[in-house]
């Protein structure tokens, strides 16, 4: 397990606390290996984050800064373990044992950032719990970036945003169930509650359907 920096200056810190001190900021091309999650299991949902503790440097980082990869894939094979990672087309679903879950997006254009959450096992399905919490600006302000990253592209990219969304944040709560049949692993969103989005729906317009099944993919690489 992996771990790769979603802006340039992260903090790595001498303990899981904010307050604690700031060791160093890492360097964002470099891909860092985790020695281990800090997690509280004892919450239902996760909405601000975890620690993640590095092999090297030694430290601790708060995921909000970083994104979560796995190198193995589970699309294949018959027998399910963890960890796991398992794609469904345009995403991922990272399963820990830990019962931390990810929801990523890379093929999306990087439409947002990953997701944390919890799951667990449900009559021989897996059930899943996101409080989805992210800008609804991130395709536009990554044109912005890559081309002008100006006042103005940026100020366009907040009115266009309110017009089709009404907000520039949206705050979801997410409920999907993985359900497995030999190699077939196929996924529904039960339940998709966006609790600010006053106009189109954000989490459809990423592709994301509330009773619509989403095969995992094979990848067999």
């Amino acid at each position: 397990m992996s771990a790769t920096l979603r802006n340039d200056k992260v903090p790595l810190f001498s303990k899981p606390n904010l307050n604690s001190l700031k060791l160093k900021y890492l360097d964002n091309s470099i891909n860092y290996r985790i020695r281990l999650l800090k997690v509280n299991t004892g919450n239902q949902t996760i909405q601000n984050g975890i620690w993640v503790n590095l092999i090297e440097p030694k430290g601790w980082v708060f995921s909000k800064y970083i994104n979560i990869e796995l190198e193995n894939d589970a699309n294949c094979s018959e027998k399910f373990t963890l960890p796991a990672k398992l794609n469904f087309g345009s995403f991922d679903i990272i399963l820990l044992n830990e019962n931390i879950l990810f929801l990523s997006s890379f093929e999306l254009g990087s439409s947002f950032n990953q997701q944390i959450g919890y799951w667990n096992w449900n009559n021989n399905s897996i059930e899943g719990k996101i409080s989805f919490n992210d800008s609804t600006l991130v395709d536009c302000l990554n044109i912005c970036y890559e081309n002008e990253n100006n006042s103005s592209c940026k100020k366009n990219c907040k009115d266009e945003t309110r017009n089709e969304f009404g907000k520039t944040n949206v705050t979801a709560n997410i409920i999907f169930l993985i359900e497995f049949n030999k190699k077939n692993k196929t996924l529904k969103f039960k339940d998709i509650n966006e609790s600010n989005i006053t106009k189109k729906s954000y989490l459809q317009y990423l592709g994301f359907e509330k009773n619509k099944i989403y095969k995992a993919e094979c990848l067999d690489i």
